[in-house]
This record gives C-alpha cells, structure tokens and sequence, in this order.
C-alpha cells in the first residue's frame, strides 16, 4: 500500500500528468488504492454452464465461487438471485451464452450480483453465440453478433471473449474484450508437436502465435482444386515426413476439413496428426469420427466436451487481474 501511495504522488506531481497516457495510469492507481483501501475482494459467479472451468479460474485467482439460486416459475421465465453479499468486491461471471436461454440467463446474472451489491461486474463469454452473424448477406437480415454482444455489455464493466470468431465485431478503445487462448493451446502441445498448422491462410496468426511460444516452424495449409470433386492440400514449404503435426483453428464444427486435412498430412508421411481448436461444436458422432483419424483431439472448456482438455483458467485469471 505504501509502495502503491507512492507511485500514486509520484505521478501526480509529474509535469506530464495532462497527457492521456499518464492521465490514464494515474486514474487506474487511484481505483487500485480506493479498492485496497476499502478491502475489496473478489468472486467467480458460476452460471449452469462451464462450472468446472469456473471453479478452476477460483483457483487460479485464490476467490471464492458463488452459485445463484435459478428457477423458472410457472410461466416457463427464469428466476435468479444472487443471495451472497457482494458489496465492495468484485464479481467475475463465468458462463457460455450459448443458445438463446444461456444468453438471457448470462444477463441476469449480471443483474442480480449488481443487486448484490457487486462493486464491478466482470463478465466472461467464453464462447460467444451469435458471433459468426456479423454481417448481413440479404436486405433485411439481422447481423446479430451485434446486438447480443450489446445487451451483454451494457450488464457489466467489461465483457470477455474467447477467441470470437471475426475479432473485428469488438471495436478498439471499448469494455469488449477478445482473449486469443495461445498459450493454453501451446501448453496443451507441450513437447509433443515438432510443426503447427492453420487450416487456410485466415486463421494463420493464431497458429503462428502457438508455434512462436513453442519455438516450431509454422505454415497454413493450401488447398488446389483438382476437379469438382477433387482438392488437393499441402503444407505449403514444409515437409511433415516423420514429423509430428498439430492443426489449430478457432473452432471445430463437423470436423470435415480438418479430418480431411489429417488424412492427407498423413499421407505426406506425418508421424501423428493432432486437431486443437478454442471452441468444439461437434456432435458426438463428428467426435468419434474425428478420434479415429486424428492422434489427439482438444479443445478448451468453452464448451463442456469429452475432449475439453485445454485448460483456460490461467489466461483468462491473468486478464481478468488486468481488467480488475
């Protein structure tokens, strides 16, 4: 406290201080000390989906976890209550908006732990329904990303995302933010890949982000029409002979491409195939059958799956310190 007290009369007597930069800083200390000051703390608020990555965010950021109390009355509309006090501190909800009742109950959760007494509300999306809609293609259609993320954001003081599918529906300068999980997908790999993959040139900086906290080489894969009923894929420069080859992506819906992206690497003569992604959508027949051609499937706990083995909770207690 001292220390910070310090910085805080250190800055403030600086000739600089009208600058933005600083300006900025200094406002951001000033909050640190009023919230030291007045012992506030912190608790991850748990919605009915992604409780086991909820409780290991808990871990990571030594708090507390509270559960609402939900329930639907008569009518069929949902009820919620934040029955713990949680005056001064800071409430982080974590729960998927995925599918339309997830959506409404994300919000009102956000509304009964400001009852509550929550000081800030730090919401995380860890996968964001809606958020391929982010253009109209007919006159008349809704580019929904829009105003669901809208009707999240003005619930709390920032809103977290996981690797939102078109970054660019966030806007700069804003409460969005997007969390691209790179590290939890190298950590993942660990020492068990020698070259990453994007499976087509737009998801290329994402693989390229895993491979450089890896240390590997990286490219995307290119595919050539041969006929109408043929594409050839290759991994670009590299040759994966006797090499052990991850693909990362965003998300895994059917898994066709990416099991057919496998099948070819593996052809090219690479040792082992592994399919990561951010998000899995799959259905439990897309699973089985990407389990049989691929070595490894994983994904992170966005989305409770039998292959949610990428673990988010330290990047995501890492941002949620930044923004607290």
């Amino acid at each position: 406290m001292f220390l910070l007290h310090s910085v805080v009369l250190l800055l403030s007597t600086s000739k600089d201080v009208n600058s933005g930069r600083y300006f900025s800083l200094l406002q951001q200390l000033y909050n640190i000390k009023r919230r030291f000051a007045a012992g506030a703390t912190m608790k991850v608020v748990l919605g009915t989906n992604c409780k086991r990555l909820g409780r290991s965010l808990a871990d990571e950021l030594k708090c507390g976890v509270v559960e609402p109390e939900m329930r639907r009355f008569p009518d069929g509309d949902l009820y919620v209550r934040c029955a713990e006090e949680l005056d001064k501190e800071t409430a982080v909800i974590l729960q998927t908006p995925f599918t339309d009742p997830m959506i409404v109950e994300h919000r009102l959760v956000q509304d009964a732990v400001s009852n509550a007494g929550a000081e800030r509300v730090i919401s995380i999306a860890p996968y964001m329904s809606y958020s391929r809609q982010d253009k109209p293609f007919k006159r008349g259609e809704s580019a929904s990303a829009f105003p669901v993320l809208d009707w999240l954001a003005s619930g709390c003081d920032e809103l977290v995302l996981v690797d939102a599918h078109n970054p660019d529906i966030i806007g700069e300068g804003g409460k969005i933010h997007n969390l691209v999980p790179a590290h939890s997908l190298a950590r993942r790999l660990g020492g068990i890949t020698d070259v990453v993959l994007a499976p087509d040139k737009g998801a290329f900086e994402r693989a390229e982000m895993v491979a450089k906290i890896l240390g590997k080489p990286c490219e995307h894969i290119r595919k050539t029409r041969i006929d109408a009923h043929t594409v050839k894929m290759d991994a670009g420069n590299l040759d994966v002979a006797g090499l052990r080859v991850a693909i990362v992506d965003d998300i895994i819906s059917t898994g066709g491409t990416m099991l057919k992206a496998a099948q070819q690497l593996k052809k090219m003569g690479a040792l082992k195939v592994y399919g990561l992604a951010s998000h899995g959508m799959f259905s439990k027949t897309d699973l089985s059958r990407l389990q049989e051609g691929l070595d490894i499937v994983a994904v992170s706990g966005s989305l409770d799956t039998p292959v949610s083995t990428v673990d988010l909770s330290q990047e995501l207690s890492n941002i949620v310190k930044e923004l607290d």
